[in-house]
Parts: C-alpha cells; structure tokens; sequence
C-alpha cells in the first residue's frame, strides 16, 4: 500500500524550513512515523534565478543526534524531481531552503508499505 502522508506547497525563502512539521526548521524535532518513504518535488513554477537546497534528515540511533543523510539542489531546469526511497525511523525530516529567490515548491512524501 502507497499513502501520501503529507503534501502540500511552500514558498521557500532563506530559511530551512521543515515540510512535514509545516514550520521552520528545527533541529531533531522530526516525524516518528517508521517506514519507507519516497519525497516528490515540482520545481516547475521556479523563476530563472530561483535555486533552493533539499536535505532529509534521520538519526543512526534513536539516541543518536539528527543528521544529514541526503541533499540535493533544484533550479529552474529541475522540473519534477523523485528522491531516492529512505527507510527513516529516528525523528527524520525533510526540509527545504531557498539560496537564491523566493521559490514556490509544491511537494508530496509518500509512505510505502
């Protein structure tokens, strides 16, 4: 079973801003929903200057500190993008962050299984 647990769009600006907590970002205060999950990004409304930096967050061990564990950067040539499918348990989180612009990103994660 496929279920898109959280989607929406968001205008991206100069600060990290967590999708699935719908705020800013902040750190290891990430979902606890275990599974497989599979982010989706449209970077088609971008204007020609806009670029923004995607990063997943996870931590090794529940008591571990949130890390990096993927990071990929979208311009105007992107399109729609599919990220790898994580299986994320420790308080992960997907955030976005404008480097240049003010980029609108509509943006789906869906849970597999």
């Amino acid at each position: 079973m496929i279920t898109e647990l959280y989607a929406g769009s968001v205008a991206s600006s100069g600060t990290e801003y967590s999708l699935p907590n719908a705020t800013t970002y902040s750190s290891g205060s990430g979902i606890t929903t275990d599974g497989a999950f599979q982010v989706f990004l449209d970077s088609s409304s971008f204007g020609i200057t806009d670029e923004v930096e995607v990063k997943i967050y996870e931590k090794c061990q529940s008591s571990s500190t949130q890390r990096v564990v993927y990071t990929s950067y979208l311009n105007y040539n992107t399109g729609l993008v599919v990220f790898p499918t994580l299986v994320l348990i420790h308080a992960w989180d997907v955030t976005i962050k404008a480097i240049t612009g003010t980029a609108t990103v509509e943006w789906s994660i869906r849970q597999i299984g």
